[in-house]
């Protein structure tokens, strides 16, 4: 295939998790010719995209790798996509950093930073120190000159459902919240992003229009009044919705979580704490305090006219037996499910 601009078209996707997958699987499908960067603990993650024989899987640690042998690995393809995850931020921006080097010096026509998250160009600093880390990578790629899009999208459905979250509690039946459960907070599923970036480098006016900006895609505006209307209709109950407190509450939570990550005394525990509970608490904040929404008033930003919307991210992927009136039984994915839980979730009628 060729590229919007009439190059020939082969990405390199950086990482492993659900976004990295689902994009490479979706390339293949549409012919474009993709390869992934995976680090060696990852690589039986995406085993099976390799064995397709037609997606080349690069096998390589991020973090202790040189720039030289990225630039050998990123050379010959013309987009780069970053959905690379890391345990500290500290890494992150070091890694990004070489790897934002490595695509110069390899020519890379365009490369997708590693966002797909909140829209960070609207936090105030020290609000979240990932958000303030996002500026930062993105002031180095200015500097570096390479030309990028970076993709924002507010909250993934999928990240809403998950139990570190601690929004969504299936087995009990519970919905938790900060300061207000009518807080609107705008949602984005994985399908969609994907859809979204595989319009971007196969048409020619989109691709260009993206260049060097931050572009901010949306698809449904909720709060969990409302999705609790959504799963009471496809599963028959109704949620229970227990406030946790103020949002200085929230904050108390984060300023607790990182003075005691400060005495834990192995870094291996400092680092799962921050991201397993300072991380997610931040990213709960914006979602309660009504920030995590996309100005739909800016030229960047685009409403997604084909999406899927939450009732029907609901209905497919956490599969409510919508058309079993006698059953009330909500069948959950792996992914969403604590090690301790079953797999379902009975309930009785409302």
């Amino acid at each position: 295939m060729i590229t919007a601009d009439n190059k020939k078209l082969n990405v390199l996707i950086i990482g492993w998790k659900g976004l990295a997958r689902k994009l490479a699987s979706h390339f293949y499908l549409s012919e474009i010719n993709v390869s992934m960067l995976v680090t060696p603990k990852k690589e039986l993650k995406v085993i099976y995209l390799k064995e397709s024989g037609d997606i080349k899987i690069f096998v390589e640690d991020l973090e202790s790798t040189d720039v030289n042998t990225l630039e050998e690995i990123i050379k010959g393809h013309s987009i780069i996509i970053n959905c690379s995850s890391f345990s500290n931020f500290t890494n992150e921006y070091k890694t990004e950093k070489k790897i934002i080097k490595a695509c110069k010096l390899a020519k890379v026509d365009r490369y997708f930073t590693n966002d797909f998250s909140i829209d960070y160009s609207q936090t105030r600093k020290g609000d979240c120190e990932r958000m303030d880390l996002r500026k930062r990578v993105l002031l180095k790629i200015k500097k570096r000159g390479l030309n990028y899009t970076s993709v924002v999208c507010g909250i993934q459905m999928e990240s809403l459902f998950k139990p570190k979250m601690k929004i969504v509690d299936f087995e009990r039946q519970v919905m938790y919240f900060y300061n207000s459960s009518r807080a609107y907070f705008d949602v984005t599923c994985q399908d969609d992003i994907v859809n979204y970036v595989t319009d971007v480098i196969t048409d020619s006016k989109k691709y260009l229009y993206t260049k060097n900006k931050i572009i901010k895609i949306y698809g449904d505006r909720i709060n969990l009044y409302f999705l609790n209307q959504i799963l009471s209709e496809l599963s028959g109950h109704w949620f229970a919705l227990n406030s946790l407190g103020t949002l200085y509450d929230l904050d108390k939570e984060i300023s607790d979580c990182i003075q005691l990550k400060n005495h834990h005394s192995t870094k291996k525990q400092r680092t799962k704490l921050y991201y397993e509970t300072c991380y997610r608490k931040e990213l709960v904040r914006f979602m309660f305090s009504g920030d995590a929404k996309v100005d739909p008033s800016e030229e960047e930003s685009v409403k997604m006219t084909k999406k899927t919307s939450v009732k029907d991210f609901i209905r497919t992927k956490l599969q409510p037996p919508i058309n079993n009136p006698n059953t009330t039984t909500i069948e959950l994915p792996s992914d969403l499910i604590n090690n301790n839980n079953t797999s379902t979730m009975t309930t009785g009628k409302p």
